[in-house]
């Protein structure tokens, strides 16, 4: 099944435009073109937050259980003096 994309706003029809005159393209290829690459950087950005994520699962399997508290009191030996 074949959509139609209208695009109402005027100042929208106009940067198309102009980005396809930029490119040296159609205002449909230079959409195509804007949409592709934006398609392309919102997957890089999910896919950058999922790695972000499975590096920090990794990081967490290595810790000591229990962790320690917020009062960091963990990070000092006994005689006060940094670990």
């Amino acid at each position: 099944m074949d959509r139609v994309l209208m695009i109402d706003d005027p100042e929208t029809v106009a940067r198309a435009g102009e980005l396809a005159q930029l490119m040296g393209a159609s205002v449909s290829q230079a959409i195509a073109r804007a949409v592709q690459d934006s398609l392309d950087r919102e997957r890089a950005v999910k896919q950058r937050a999922a790695d972000i994520l499975a590096a920090a699962a990794e990081v967490r399997k290595h810790l000591k259980h229990p962790l320690p508290s917020s009062d960091h009191n963990w990070l000092y030996g006994d005689d006060g003096l940094p670990a």
